[in-house]
């Protein structure tokens, strides 16, 4: 599944998701995040330009797979799925 499908499910609706593998994926990224909040990463703003995501796709994969810290995937990731 390509990263622009998993966004097209992720704006289809609010979480929870229902369960499926995109589902899960969503469910599993919006539940750690907001867990590790505070923590290990901190609250990030609320939008990214289509051509930064396409920018960060380039550089770091398409699901960011290459990026170098988790927590900042983490934090990418949600952003973009999540993001308003």
């Amino acid at each position: 599944m390509t990263l622009d499908e998993v966004l097209f499910e992720a704006k289809r609706g609010n979480y929870p998701y229902p369960p499926g593998n995109v589902g899960d994926v969503l469910n599993n990224i919006y539940e750690v995040y907001h867990s590790l909040l505070g923590l290990l990463i901190s609250k990030i703003p609320s939008k990214l330009s289509s051509e930064a995501v396409e920018e960060l796709r380039e550089k770091y994969g398409v699901f960011l797979e290459n990026y170098p810290r988790v927590s900042g995937r983490l934090q990418l990731l949600y952003l973009v799925l999540f993001g308003s």
